[in-house]
């Protein structure tokens, strides 16, 4: 299960541009689980280590079926801390591996050819215009489809 992170403040978005071997693209922050953490602990420390960011109430989006390894997107629009390249993006950072953070208007992020999944995107598209005037419901521990706690 992978958690993936739609970080909004003032109407931007805040992406990681990636250029590798020559190639500029943009994805979601966020990353695999470790262990046995649930999607939110996933996203709240693959936040933290990518971004140095600390997130507060992340609210579901949706899930997609990624390469054959779920993944579940969560607004963020709570979040302290500045956000800085860190952890092991950091680490693997070369002229033709390269990380670097990016805020972009909504619209022109959801406009690049190169932000991906696309379907994420897509399902953004639709999402994002009414993000003010929608109620999202807050997130428990667990994505919805994904692993279920043995409390």
């Amino acid at each position: 299960m992978r958690s993936r992170a739609v970080i909004i403040k003032g109407g931007e978005i805040l992406l990681v541009r990636r250029i590798k071997n020559g190639e500029e693209y943009f994805v979601f922050p966020g990353g695999g689980a470790e262990g046995d953490e649930d999607p939110v602990q996933t996203l709240i420390r693959e936040v933290r280590e990518e971004l140095g960011l600390s997130i507060y109430s992340p609210r579901f989006l949706f899930r997609l079926e990624q390469e054959d390894e779920p993944s579940c997107f969560f607004l963020v629009t709570k979040f302290s801390g500045e956000p800085v390249i860190g952890g092991e993006e950091k680490e693997r950072m070369t002229p033709d591996n390269q990380y670097h953070v990016a805020w972009l208007p909504i619209g022109r992020a959801l406009a690049l050819p190169s932000l991906y999944p696309e379907e994420a995107k897509q399902k953004l598209a639709e999402i994002l215009p009414g993000i003010n005037r929608a109620e999202f419901p807050e997130v428990g521990p667990l994505c919805p489809g994904g692993p279920t706690s043995t409390d």
